[in-house]
């Protein structure tokens, strides 16, 4: 009996679903087909933005040191007001004496643009690659790195590059850093 009793549970059940479905289909349909509305299409751009990725601004700069000038430190942008720069990549392509190495580079935030050698934070960055510079001086390296990063630099503060050196880079020494990301307007 108490099976005779669910089966008979569920085929009520089943048929007041279906009732609750057909009224409600009736009520969308109304006496004489579909109820419809006037839509009026405007054909008109609306303004966007992207949320989660507020990067409508792209950054990239590359500087460069030669021969006479190398220091193998450098101010690569100074951020203006109003704005935060957000550093997503660092590259550096360097020619040095055979016989140097590089320890490593430093991408540096300056919060004195007028000197870059005091920073309040560095990623340190090591070397990737080197071999004989084909296109170099006799006698030349050339050393590269190349890998992504996560920087913030406020506004007035400055991005800065540097490289350290086991001995001295050369006379014919260069580099070129290079770093790209956005900026993004600060309030």
């Amino acid at each position: 009996m108490t099976k005779l009793r669910k089966a008979a549970y569920a085929i009520a059940a089943v048929a007041a679903l279906a009732s609750m479905s057909t009224q409600c289909w009736a009520e969308a349909l109304g006496e004489h087909g579909p109820r419809t509305k006037n839509v009026d299409i405007i054909n008109t751009p609306l303004p966007t933005r992207d949320v989660d990725n507020p990067a409508s601004q792209p950054f990239q700069v590359e500087v460069a040191q030669g021969i006479g000038q190398f220091t193998g430190q450098a101010v690569l942008f100074t951020v203006p007001a109003g704005k935060r720069l957000v550093v997503e990549h660092f590259s550096s392509e360097m020619g040095i004496a055979t016989g140097t190495a590089v320890d490593r580079y430093l991408l540096s935030i300056a919060d004195n643009p007028a000197q870059p050698g005091t920073s309040s934070f560095s990623h340190y960055i090591p070397p990737a690659y080197h071999a004989a510079c084909q296109f170099c001086v006799a006698g030349t390296e050339l050393w590269v790195a190349s890998q992504p990063v996560r920087m913030y630099v406020d506004a007035g503060k400055a991005l800065a590059a540097s490289v350290s050196f086991s001995t001295s880079p050369g006379p014919s020494a260069f580099v070129f850093y290079s770093v790209s990301g956005y900026l993004v307007d600060v309030p």
